[in-house]
């Protein structure tokens, strides 16, 4: 939340907050197009006048995504300024543009927070990148969820364990919570 509230570029804000609510892949949501779906686009389109995203692709498979009425509300915030501008892209900028952005601020309020990301392949703490955040949402989905839930959510196949073996190879499962801990943490 400190993070999204001190990022000053609208766009960089609304992709992280994009990623953070929704795990969609860092390409897909940076060249989201303006208006209604083109057939053979090679990426997905949202149409601000019914708020609903087309054939956004999930590795290769088309999906008409309702991502619910917070990202809904941020892609047509995207839209209003693409509509004005003339542009059929929702983002002007890079995937490498945005990260930069964003990234640096991440990093600077988890320091502040003595919080680090280690990576006990490189047995080191390694810095956040927005990649990152995917990862976590694949592994409270896969908790609160299961395994293929999650693996649907984030666009792998459901009956393969994409997600286990990529996103929760050394992960162990998360505290047990009190009743009171887990209805504040879904709450939350």
């Amino acid at each position: 939340d400190k993070t999204a509230r001190q990022i000053q570029d609208k766009q960089a804000r609304a992709f992280f907050l994009i990623k953070m609510l929704t795990g969609l892949r860092n390409p897909d949501i940076v060249n989201i197009q303006l208006g209604k779906a083109t057939e053979g686009s090679e990426y997905g389109s949202f149409d601000p006048s019914i708020k609903k995203i087309y054939a956004l692709s999930n590795k290769g498979v088309r999906i008409n995504y309702d991502l619910g009425e917070v990202v809904h509300g941020i892609l047509a915030d995207l839209a209003t300024d693409a509509e004005a501008e003339g542009r059929d892209t929702l983002f002007t900028q890079s995937e490498e543009q945005i990260r930069n952005k964003i990234n640096p601020v991440m990093r600077k309020n988890m320091d502040a927070l003595n919080i680090e990301i280690y990576d006990l392949n490189k047995k080191q703490a390694v810095p956040f990148s927005i990649r990152d955040l995917r990862k976590n949402i694949f592994d409270i989905l896969e908790e609160e969820q299961g395994a293929a839930a999650a693996n649907k959510v984030l666009g792998h196949s459901s009956g393969g364990d994409v997600g286990l073996k990529h996103y929760k190879v050394e992960r162990t499962k998360r505290k047990s919570l009190s009743s009171l801990q887990k209805s504040q943490e879904l709450f939350t």
